[in-house]
């Protein structure tokens, strides 16, 4: 019976599949604590999201979204220089972020529109159409 499985291994009583089990979370060790803080690698171009063993784990539509709409990146200098609407900090050159790689190659090959006011702000009356 179910009632004899400990807490930590029993699914959610809505699911009976594996994608829903929850490993327990550990505090961090020292150790890695200690080799969190640096000097990190930077990628040198970006990787695609998704693993091997995302297909035991995700649906067909997940494994196809995270192999071709999601990248790892590093920022470089032109990251930091295109306008980031919602971020709360500027982007630093080094850090990792995650990106859309086909908004970020229409990004990068495309010119102001007249959607855009030249600081790359969007034009309000554009938008309110």
């Amino acid at each position: 019976p179910a009632s004899r499985i400990p807490p930590t291994v029993k699914p959610p009583p809505h699911s009976k599949t594996k994608h829903h089990l929850r490993r327990p979370q550990l505090p961090p060790s020292p150790a890695l604590l200690l080799s969190s803080r640096g000097p990190f690698a930077t990628l040198a171009e970006p990787v695609p999201l998704s693993l091997p063993d995302d297909k035991d784990w995700l649906t067909p539509l997940h494994c196809f979204v995270r192999r071709h709409c999601v990248q790892v990146f590093t920022a470089t200098e032109d990251d930091v220089k295109t306008p980031s609407k919602g971020k709360r900090k500027p982007i630093q050159i080094g850090q990792v972020g995650i990106r859309c790689p086909h908004c970020h190659a229409h990004r990068s090959n495309a010119t102001p529109s007249s959607s855009q006011s030249k600081n790359g702000k969007i034009n309000s009356k554009t938008n309110a159409k």
